[in-house]
């Protein structure tokens, strides 16, 4: 895997217009951080950086912004998990 950043990356390369993804917030489980930070000086699963396999980040999509939580809502009612906003689609620089 090549976590949440890469998957932004490699989503925005392939579309039509030049973007990329804003990521601002990332849901992460109790203690993630502190076991990602105690493994091999806190680089070993590389999660700050958003390369690490565990953010998921095959389970990225985009939707408009008024879209966005009527989904997560939608997901959550029709699947009992939470779905979460975690930043935004812009034009790239």
């Amino acid at each position: 895997g090549f976590g949440i950043w890469g998957h932004a990356d490699r989503v925005a390369k392939n579309q039509r217009e030049c973007v990329q993804f804003c990521i601002e917030t990332l849901p992460v489980f109790k203690d993630l951080i502190r076991v990602n930070d105690a493994a091999s000086d806190g680089d070993m699963f590389k999660f700050r950086q958003g390369k690490s396999a565990e953010t998921s980040g095959g389970l990225l999509c985009a939707f408009a912004p008024e879209d966005a939580h009527v989904f997560c809502e939608r997901i959550l009612r029709e699947d009992g998990f939470p779905a979460y906003v975690v930043g935004k689609v812009v034009k790239a620089e």
